[in-house]
């Protein structure tokens, strides 16, 4: 299994700066995530998780192999609690932003329990490319918001749909609807769920991705965001 580290490695005081690298917190601000991750435990074991029939259908019978996991970004606050109660055993890495934003969202994951890989398709796409894909051989489910880390909100990039078919893996499209949120001023107006609401889980499973695509990545592309879209109606 994939293990989680919660080391953060210095950058070398040689490194250029450039668009590789990558942004973690320090000082004060480090040691503050332990009580932000405490408050989001606490708020998400409020939430109440009801996959639909479907989805526990599947949930049975998951592949025994890595998946790669696809949502839009604006619904990833509930994705943790939902692999908490119904995933156990498999441990997710996530694509997340190398920004400063990113460097939040990266130390918070890695409290709850999810491996951050940090990249974007605008800073450290190919290097973060070959990070998920070295997690996923060691048995990380590859949890990727393709329409992040600026949208458009709903918009799937290329990078979800290279992953799976490189790595031949089954693709598990994940939505989670909830009907009140808070909504943060961000481009996909990203969803805190109020607590104690309830989480509907819809999950799909793609095995054939390749095979309906013809290893077309656009065509792939295409297919996954229509998918993932008609899935949260």
């Amino acid at each position: 299994m994939c293990k989680v580290s919660s080391k953060i490695e210095p950058v070398a005081a040689t490194q250029p700066p450039s668009k590789n690298r990558v942004k973690e917190l320090r000082g004060w601000r480090a040691s503050i995530v332990w009580l932000a991750a405490f408050l989001f435990r606490t708020w998400s074991a409020t939430l109440r998780i009801r996959p639909d029939a479907e989805t526990l259908r599947l949930l049975k019978q998951l592949p025994e192999s890595a998946s790669v996991v696809v949502l839009w970004h604006n619904q990833l606050f509930t994705s943790p609690r939902f692999y908490q109660r119904y995933i156990r055993g498999r441990q997710p890495a996530a694509l997340i932003s190398p920004s400063g934003d990113g460097a939040w969202l990266a130390a918070l994951l890695r409290q709850v329990g999810i491996e951050p890989v940090r990249g974007s398709s605008h800073r450290r796409g190919a290097q973060a490319l070959r990070e998920l894909k070295q997690r996923h051989s060691k048995g990380c489910d590859l949890v990727i918001t393709p329409d992040g880390s600026k949208g458009p909100c709903y918009k799937m990039k290329p990078g979800a749909a290279h992953l799976a078919l490189e790595s031949d893996s089954p693709v598990a499209l994940l939505v989670l609807l909830t009907r009140y949120n808070i909504r943060l001023p961000t481009w996909d107006r990203f969803k805190i769920p109020l607590p104690f609401s309830k989480v509907v889980v819809r999950m799909r499973i793609v095995k054939d991705l390749s095979e309906r695509c013809g290893g077309e990545v656009e065509k792939a592309r295409s297919y996954l965001e229509e998918a993932l879209n008609e899935l949260s109606l």
